[in-house]
């Protein structure tokens, strides 16, 4: 311990950039209890050259017992908690003292609340949820065009047109305003023809549409399908442009057929998973 162990020694504190005291250890402690000073505060003992922590100085009552009990050769046990610290922690020692003797009671073993097997009800409680909403049999889940790209010469008429009027605009502009239009009259017709077929998929069912003004279309119940077809040939196919085909149980050939429609083999899917999802139902 550094310096005298005199409770009259001399200490000064640095705090807020200032060097208050002098103050003794009493002068200390009051200090501190009234809240003008805490054990952080750096301090500095009359005569030394090195700062200490208050909490450091007021300790020398510790150090002197350690002192004394080394010297007499007698040891030296802890304080026995107080009062008020046993009060504080009354909830954490019943806790402790109420599981010992818990344990020795047969009755602390018991779990029949918790054990499934006990308790019958509670498992098809859990496994018996509410029905959700009813679904909507008019909802569409798909609807969809045949793809640009099943219209190869079209889309190279447009190609053309454009880069001829490019090129011949620099002999005369009307090369590229013929251009421009006759690319214009490709793109009207490629959307003209996509409107003319109109794909649907609902939970129900598989639907064709045909027609701009005056429509006609084929349907087959999701139920009845039992065969989907996918053809995705030629170059087209790369791209995921092909064909579904969907037959019923009843029928001997195609009923709806989506033709020249992108992502062929999802389509399929979407149809397969709402049959699936039907089937759980009536289960």
């Amino acid at each position: 311990m550094k310096g005298s162990s005199d409770s009259d020694e001399i200490i000064y504190v640095l705090k807020d950039g200032a060097r208050l005291g002098p103050y003794t250890v009493d002068d200390l402690l009051d200090l501190i209890d009234e809240g003008a000073l805490n054990y952080d505060d750096v301090c500095l003992r009359d005569g030394e050259i090195e700062c200490e922590r208050l909490r450091d100085v007021l300790d020398w009552e510790g150090e002197r017992d350690a002192e004394l009990g080394a010297g007499s050769g007698e040891e030296t046990t802890p304080n026995p908690p107080d009062a008020d610290d046993l009060d504080e922690d009354t909830d954490e020692w019943d806790g402790l003292d109420e599981s010992e003797e818990d344990e020795d009671d047969p009755e602390f073993w018991d779990t029949e609340e918790d054990d499934p097997e006990s308790n019958p009800v509670a498992p098809s409680s859990r496994l018996n949820k509410a029905p959700g909403p009813p679904r909507n049999p008019n909802l569409i889940l798909y609807a969809g065009h045949p793809s640009v790209l099943s219209f190869p010469k079209t889309l190279f008429v447009i190609v053309l047109a454009i880069a001829g009027g490019f090129y011949g605009n620099a002999h005369s502009s009307w090369w590229l305003f013929g251009g421009l239009i006759l690319a214009l009259f490709g793109v009207s017709w490629i959307l003209l023809e996509r409107s003319m077929r109109l794909y649907l998929i609902t939970p129900r069912r598989v639907e064709l549409v045909r027609g701009l003004i005056a429509k006609s279309s084929n349907e087959v119940r999701i139920e009845d399908i039992r065969t989907i077809n996918v053809h995705t040939p030629g170059l087209r196919g790369l791209f995921g442009v092909g064909t579904v085909e969907f037959a019923s149980s009843g029928g001997s050939s195609v009923e709806v057929a989506f033709a020249d429609v992108y992502a062929a083999h999802r389509i399929k899917g979407l149809v397969r998973r709402i049959q699936d999802a039907r089937d759980a139902d009536d289960r």
